[in-house]
């Protein structure tokens, strides 16, 4: 479980797109567990269940709520590393959930507004419970819609390796407890807010690239 600063989403308006690699406890899942949530004075704001016990993927977004879903099946979410990309767009009322770089699931007439987050955990429910049982890898936050092609590159640079692979020099932001333990720490370009988690057995913290962020990673594996 990591809280998230709730500043660091408050730049999203009527878009936002949230991205992560994840691995589900094969011995576990599926289960009623929350991946990642974040609530509001109103209630639930930005949400998913990867999956839910029935084996359903639920990705709720703005105003307590709007919501798309689809049965998965369990190589989509346990027993191996997948990424998935969670967006929403309330002016098109379009929602969307990608899987490895492709249209996965969508919805329309998703029109909600939203309210600034003021609590996010990764890893649990807005609430801070329901914990996820699995491993999360680079989880990222933009508060703009990610074009298909972008969502795409960013799956295949680290699908086409073995490992997490790291471009350019990797950077720690200070004096980092690496990695006994976790901080929040954001990067903010061109109104791009994203989150560096822990990879697979290290964590790694680097600066983002946002002129070339379509082909680049926002950690490494070692």
């Amino acid at each position: 479980l990591i809280q998230l600063p709730a500043t660091a989403f408050a730049n999203i308006n009527t878009e936002v797109t949230l991205s992560l690699w994840q691995n589900g406890d094969p011995l576990a899942q599926p289960r009623n567990d929350t991946i990642f949530g974040g609530g509001s004075t109103v209630g639930r704001e930005l949400m998913a269940h990867l999956p839910w016990g029935n084996s359903v993927v639920y990705w709720d977004a703005f105003g307590n709520f709007d919501r798309i879903s689809r049965a998965a099946a369990v190589s989509e979410f346990a027993g191996g590393w997948n990424h998935w990309t969670f967006t929403k767009d309330r002016l098109s009322g379009v929602m969307n959930i990608y899987l490895n770089g492709s249209l996965w699931h969508t919805g329309g007439g998703q029109t909600r507004l939203y309210t600034p987050v003021n609590r996010f955990y990764l890893g649990a429910n807005l609430g801070g419970v329901e914990f996820y049982a699995g491993a999360i890898d680079e989880f990222r936050a933009a508060n703009v819609e990610r074009s298909p092609d972008w969502i795409w590159a960013s799956w295949i640079t680290v699908a086409s390796n073995d490992t997490f692979t790291c471009y350019g020099v990797v950077e720690q932001p200070g004096e980092l407890p690496i990695p006994n333990n976790m901080a929040a720490i954001t990067e903010t370009k061109n109104g791009v807010v994203t989150f560096f988690g822990w990879s697979r057995s290290v964590i790694i913290f680097h600066p983002w690239n946002s002129v070339n962020d379509a082909g680049r990673v926002g950690g490494c594996q070692a």
